[in-house]
């Protein structure tokens, strides 16, 4: 399977996951529990910022720079796996929305306050 392939996969599907969704909490907690206790210890800090995607139910994992990579191996290993996402060292994989920079908010506030 290509990397195109796997992209277009309709049946690889992430569960969509809510705050008020009871199931999505217990599948986060379940991928969290498995990097507490197999990974943290054995990948940081030399692969800090590297994607690690979990099996949540055999604790198979698997860690690289590629997400996409990674998840072609564990699917080889686990082909049912329902997969957890997150980067070592970092409490999530991917980021949604936008987070200016204290710097960034600093400048800006210069800006107005010296156009005034």
């Amino acid at each position: 399977m290509s990397k195109l392939d796997l992209e277009a996969d309709e049946s690889i599907r992430m569960p969509r996951m809510t705050a008020a969704d009871p199931e999505g909490l217990e599948y986060a907690r379940k991928g969290d529990a498995v990097y507490d206790r197999d990974v943290r210890d054995k990948h940081e800090p030399q692969d800090i910022g590297r994607f690690v995607l979990i099996d949540i139910d055999s604790g198979m994992y698997e860690v690289d720079a590629d997400q996409i990579a990674a998840t072609h191996r564990l699917l080889e290993r686990a082909p049912n796996a329902r997969i957890w996402i997150r980067q070592v060292g970092r409490p999530y994989a991917h980021r949604v929305g936008y987070r200016a920079s204290m710097a960034y908010l600093m400048s800006t506030h210069r800006e107005a306050a010296s156009s005034c």
